[in-house]
C-alpha cells in the first residue's frame, strides 16, 4: 500500500473528517441519498473499485 501523499491537500488527513466527507458524498445531492449497506458474504468477491482521481469535493459525488 502506498503512503497517502495527498492527505491534507485533496482530502482531509484526519480519519474522522475524511469519513464525514465521504458520507456527505453519498447523502447530499447529487449523491444517491443514502450510504449503501454492506452485506458480508464469503461467496461475494470484489469485481471493481471506483475511486475519485481528484478531490472528493470535485469527483466524490456519484449517482446510484
Amino acid at each position: 500500500m502506498r503512503y497517502p501523499a495527498a492527505a491534507g491537500d485533496f482530502y482531509p488527513s484526519d480519519a474522522s473528517d475524511l469519513k464525514t466527507l465521504i458520507e456527505r458524498c453519498f447523502k447530499e445531492p447529487p449523491g444517491p441519498g443514502d450510504i449503501p449497506e454492506f452485506k458480508e458474504s464469503s461467496k461475494r468477491s470484489i469485481k471493481a473499485i471506483v475511486l475519485p482521481h481528484a478531490s472528493y469535493l470535485f469527483s466524490g459525488y456519484t449517482h446510484g
